[in-house]
């Protein structure tokens, strides 16, 4: 048996740490140290404990057993538990920009911890920074991974039926007024909010068509609506606030207080072409107005009283009924443009409707103040609970092929139709949000506070 000390100390020391001594003298190192809170004195007695017996050892030469001598094998740095193995000169790759190494590391030093489903490098959020495409998962790392359903910095993203990504995303609108009211048409989107303000998306952006309202009154504006051919829009608002703006030539005509009423005016829905158009008004005060305009001029009648008295919170119109709610989660319909109205419903709901849509042949959806939507079929209403709090706005449509419905609130909430029922999506704002259309060309938009809108875009 050779000494121990003939390798010098290093050796000598990795045959030590085999031997009951060593053993010893770590437990009355650790005890020790548990009493410096006593005195500190303990802490030197500590350290003297485990270092002077190796050290007095070594020194008067004792033979001990060599670590090749004892039952247990050397200390393997490539093969312990808990540690990882450090990667040969020859085994580097250049799979990557910086060389990939078999154990997992990169040459660059970042730690690769892909498996089957190849979804992340270091990043501790599960979102691929590389620039290569995964395979095992079909997921391009440049972009966004499908599989969590993240977008871009703008909004989540989701899979129609028809395989085409969608998102929602935030587009600079020419104002920073609040915006209560949007339609979609044939010729474009048009937006209207406080301080009279119309906005216009009739190209790539937004542009602001009137700045003031009807009559440069500068009242707030709720409601907006179109023609069925996209040439005549009607805008309608506080203090009887009544105006149409004609797509074509630009022009603004002012038709306010009809029939002397000042009112405020919550909603306005058109049926007909431009030049031959029924209007229909809803106020405050539960009562909703028929006018018939003739390209000139209006003629009114009486207004109707559809329920109780309870405000008119919204209008909407088919080519073959009208329908509106109001804040006593009642909603009625007419098939005679406006001029007589029958309840719907809705028995016991306890909320208040804030919109109503007509969608599909005798299908209806209305949103309440409590975060619910109701959705008639023709003979049953069946409620659906989509968020915790307020529903403002609500809009259902049609895109290639497929059913688009869109709901929102305060605080950036918004949801999305998504089969039979309906998912919440994150945007990238959190103003309140009072509207949202769809238009015949499925294009879904959402407006709000500060002039916040959201466009619903596929790629």
């Amino acid at each position: 048996m050779a000494s121990s000390t003939d390798g010098g100390f290093l050796t000598f020391y990795r045959a030590y740490v085999h031997t009951a001594l060593h053993t010893a003298t770590t437990v009355a190192l650790t005890a020790l140290g548990l009493l410096t809170f006593v005195h500190w004195g303990f802490a030197v007695a500590a350290i003297a404990v485990y270092v002077l017996p190796p050290v007095y050892l070594y020194v008067s030469g004792t033979t001990l057993p060599s670590a090749a001598d004892t039952d247990e094998s050397p200390v393997d740095e490539r093969s312990t538990p808990g540690r990882t193995q450090a990667p040969d000169a020859d085994r580097v790759e250049s799979d990557s920009p910086g060389g990939r190494s078999d154990d997992g590391h990169d040459a660059d030093g970042d730690t690769d911890s892909d498996a089957d489903d190849g979804d992340s490098d270091s990043d501790s959020d599960g979102v691929d920074t590389d620039s290569d495409s995964d395979s095992d998962d079909g997921d391009t790392d440049s972009d966004t991974d499908s599989n969590d359903g993240d977008s871009d910095s703008d909004s989540d993203t989701d899979d129609s039926p028809t395989g085409t990504e969608t998102r929602w995303q935030s587009v600079a609108a020419p104002t920073d007024r609040t915006l209560r009211g949007v339609v979609g048409t044939t010729a474009g989107t048009y937006a209207v909010g406080d301080g009279g303000v119309l906005l216009g998306r009739r190209g790539d952006g937004w542009e602001r068509l009137v700045d003031d309202g009807p009559g440069a009154a500068g009242q707030t504006l709720h409601g907006v609506a179109s023609t069925a051919d996209g040439r005549g829009v009607w805008v309608a608002g506080d203090g009887g606030a009544l105006g149409r703006y004609d797509a074509e030539t630009g022009r603004v005509t002012d038709h306010s207080a009809p029939a002397d009423d000042t009112n405020n005016l919550t909603d306005v829905a058109v049926t007909g072409d431009a030049g031959d158009e029924t209007v229909l008004l809803a106020n405050g005060s539960g009562a909703v107005r028929r006018g018939r305009y003739d390209g000139a001029r209006v003629a009114w009648a009486d207004p109707v009283t559809p329920g109780s008295g309870s405000s008119i919170a919204a209008l909407a119109v088919t080519e073959d009924a009208a329908y509106c709610c109001d804040t006593n989660a009642s909603v009625f319909v007419s098939r005679d443009d406006g001029r007589s109205w029958s309840r719907l419903g809705v028995e016991d709901a306890g909320c208040a409707f804030r919109a109503v849509v007509p969608f599909g042949g005798d299908r209806v959806a209305v949103a309440a103040s409590d975060g619910r939507l109701f959705e008639f079929d023709g003979s049953v209403w069946t409620p659906r609970r989509v968020v915790d709090g307020l529903l403002s706005g609500l809009a259902m449509g049609a895109a290639t092929g497929h059913e688009v419905g869109v709901a929102c609130g305060p605080d950036g909430t918004l949801v999305e139709r998504a089969g039979d029922g309906w998912e919440r999506r994150l945007v990238a704002t959190d103003a309140d949000l009072h509207d949202a259309a769809v238009g015949p060309d499925g294009r879904a938009v959402v407006v709000g506070d500060g002039g916040a809108v959201l466009e619903r875009v596929s790629r």
